[in-house]
Order: C-alpha cells, then structure tokens, then sequence
C-alpha cells in the first residue's frame, strides 16, 4: 500500500461441482490497482487467462447489526472512474 494506493492479488479455485464460474474458468488470478477512501475500497484487474476480461470492485466493511455505526459517505471524494491499468 502506498498512502491511499494498494495492490493485490485475488485467486479463485473451483470448490464444488455445478454451473461455471463468472468467469468463464475454474481457477483465476487477478491483480488488482485501486484506492482506499476512508472505510471503502475501488480496485479494477484484468484476468490474465481470459484476457480482455475486466474486474472492478467496491470493497465496503460489513458490520454486526447490533455494532453499527451511523456513517455518511461522501460520494464527492471518489474518483470520477478507476485508473486503468494494462495487467498483463
């Protein structure tokens, strides 16, 4: 992580038999680029075995119902699109 920078490597592995994955294949890995703003998280990757296949993600903290805590996000301090990146 460099301030609000990060990178990250996420690998997916099939665990049980049914409908194909999302993306297409059993097993991927994605590295990812994004941003941390305060609670949240935006990351965008491009799979490496299906290529021209993009993945964007919004990461939000999830909370006990008893725990919560009243925030206001400020949709004002997001950045207008993701900076895009050629994973390869």
């Amino acid at each position: 992580m460099d301030g609000s920078r990060f990178t990250a490597t996420l690998t997916t592995h099939r665990h049980a038999s049914g409908q194909p994955s999302v993306f297409g294949v059993d097993e991927v890995e994605i590295r990812l680029v994004g941003t941390a703003i305060g609670n949240f998280a935006f990351c965008s990757g491009e799979l490496e075995r299906v290529p021209g296949m993009l993945f964007e993600a919004t990461l939000i903290p999830v909370q006990e119902e008893g725990t919560r805590v009243e925030r206001r996000f400020d949709f004002g301090r997001l950045p207008e699109r993701l900076p895009t990146h050629n994973v390869r």
